[in-house]
C-alpha cells in the first residue's frame, strides 16, 4: 500500500516557526545590539505562533493534493501577437 503524497512530509501547523529557526535566533542576537534583541524577541516568538498556527492553516489558493486533477492550475494569459512595424508598413501600402 502506498502513502497518500499529502502525508509525506510531516505537517508543521503549531510549530512555533521563530524557535524552530535556531539559525535566525542566532541572526537576530548578531545583528541587534542586546537590548534591542531582548525587546524584539517576545515580538518575533509570538509572530512565529501565528506564522505556524493561523497562517499555516490557510489553504493555499492552488496545492498539489489529492484533487488537483480535478482543480487544474489557471492558464496563462494568450500571448499578443508581435507584429513588425515595418513590415505592417508595407503590407498597408501595398
Amino acid at each position: 500500500m502506498t502513502t497518500p503524497a499529502q502525508n509525506a512530509m510531516p505537517s508543521t501547523r503549531g510549530t512555533n516557526f521563530y524557535l524552530a529557526d535556531g539559525n535566525l535566533e542566532r541572526l537576530c542576537a548578531v545583528v541587534m545590539d542586546g537590548e534591542t534583541f531582548a525587546r524584539a524577541r517576545p515580538h518575533l516568538i509570538a509572530m512565529g505562533e501565528v506564522a505556524g498556527g493561523e497562517l499555516d492553516a490557510q489553504p493555499l489558493p492552488y496545492t498539489l493534493n489529492s484533487n488537483s486533477e480535478s482543480s487544474p492550475p489557471p492558464r496563462p494569459p494568450p500571448r499578443w501577437k508581435r507584429v513588425n512595424p515595418s513590415a505592417a508598413a508595407q503590407r498597408a501600402a501595398s
